[in-house]
């Protein structure tokens, strides 16, 4: 998979150790490895500044920050436009999901330290809400049913193997 390296740069603020080794370039950009390997959780703020290089990534963010220190995100009033309205479909996935999750004009706020209970949730046919809430669902006290995972495909069809097999 592809990542902005501002996805990177938010796990290593929430905590996490990330190194990069780049090994060539394609298009002008950086192509390389990333390794990243867990830390003492913090509470990230991601600023309008931040969020163009991670806009598609903030909801899978937004479940590592409900699992870890918490995460508000600012100036990401373009997720309300994308497959869905992202902000609005991530809170109320979140919140079938047993995750507190305050939704704002133009981004989010979601505290740390939650234990997601499971259910039933709806991805509105949107591939990153699969992702978050397959990430959440890794965690949950009780089974989880996304509906709509398929659409996962869009961006990452290996996605659900690949969580797998990082699980184990």
């Amino acid at each position: 998979p592809i990542f902005r390296l501002g996805f990177v740069e938010a796990l290593a603020r929430m905590g996490a150790k990330a190194t990069r080794q780049e090994s060539n370039r394609l298009g002008g950009e950086p192509v390389g490895l990333i390794k990243i390997v867990g830390g003492a959780p913090k509470p990230v703020t991601i600023e309008p500044a931040l969020v163009p290089s991670l806009i598609d990534e903030l909801p899978v963010l937004a479940a590592a920050g409900a699992l870890a220190g918490g995460l508000s995100v600012t100036g990401a009033e373009e997720l309300r436009v994308k497959e869905s309205d992202r902000i609005s479909a991530l809170a109320l996935g979140f919140r079938q999901l047993g995750v507190r999750l305050t939704e704002r004009p133009d981004g989010f706020e979601v505290p740390g330290g939650q234990r997601p209970a499971g259910g039933e949730v709806d991805a509105h046919l949107d591939h990153r809400l699969v992702m978050a809430f397959s990430v959440l669902a890794l965690s949950a006290t009780g089974p989880t049913k996304i509906t709509g995972a398929d659409a996962v495909a869009v961006s990452y069809p290996a996605f659900h193997a690949d969580l797998l097999a990082l699980s184990r």
